[in-house]
């Protein structure tokens, strides 16, 4: 929306009731691992933050498939001094060295024989700019997919 505004959050309080509730509506049946750190408050556009967490489970749970007792999910939130950061790691099969590099351009999509559009990861790049943010992936085949949204930390007077 043209007038959704940045607001400081405190996504440790958030993130892991907010995690908990889409894995529940993904019917993700496999682990489930959330750390959080003390509370700490980041600018974010709050249905932007919504959006871009969706998607990143949505991926992991696809890629891992819904029903998989093996699958897991490992949501990580820290404050690193300069950013908060947000982490979503599946165990998964991973991205390949060449698909890695292209994920998040429009249209790219590892999952064009299961209704994928290849714009999830794009939208929520998009969206992670629009709230000062980036966006981050990492993948091994094999090992599974990271990834890394970075918020800009909230503090002092800006919580107020």
């Amino acid at each position: 929306r043209p007038e959704a505004r940045r607001e400081a959050l405190d996504v440790c309080a958030f993130i892991p009731t907010y995690v908990e509730n889409e894995l529940n509506r993904l019917k993700f049946h496999g682990e489930r691992i959330i750390r959080v750190a003390q509370p700490t408050h980041a600018f974010v556009i709050r249905a932007a933050l919504c959006r871009v967490v969706t998607n990143v489970l949505s991926n992991a749970v696809d890629a891992m498939g819904r029903d998989n007792q093996r699958g897991r999910v490992e949501v990580d939130v820290w404050d690193d001094g300069a950013t908060v950061a947000v982490a979503v790691k599946d165990n998964g099969p991973g991205i390949t060295d060449e698909l890695l590099p292209r994920l998040g351009e429009p249209f790219q999509t590892t999952k064009e024989d299961s209704g994928g559009t290849g714009l999830g990861l794009y939208v929520s790049g998009l969206l992670a700019e629009k709230m000062g943010a980036t966006l981050q992936l990492e993948s091994k085949p094999g090992e599974g997919t990271r990834v890394t949204l970075s918020l800009q930390r909230a503090q002092g007077q800006e919580l107020a």
